[in-house]
């Protein structure tokens, strides 16, 4: 795995957590992320860029 050698691996985790990234960050998926409480604000495909 690559991220288990990353020396910002928890860094990284935390960072998605906080702010709701999509994908894996840290070594850690959106499911994983889910389910350690942390949501992501609206599914892939919902975001737009409205003007």
């Amino acid at each position: 795995e690559v991220c288990s050698s990353c020396e910002v691996q928890t860094a990284c985790r935390e960072f998605a957590r906080n702010h709701h990234e999509y994908g894996f960050w840290g070594g850690e998926s959106e499911e994983q992320r889910h389910q350690a409480g942390f949501h992501l604000i609206a599914p892939i495909g919902i975001r737009s860029n409205s003007r």
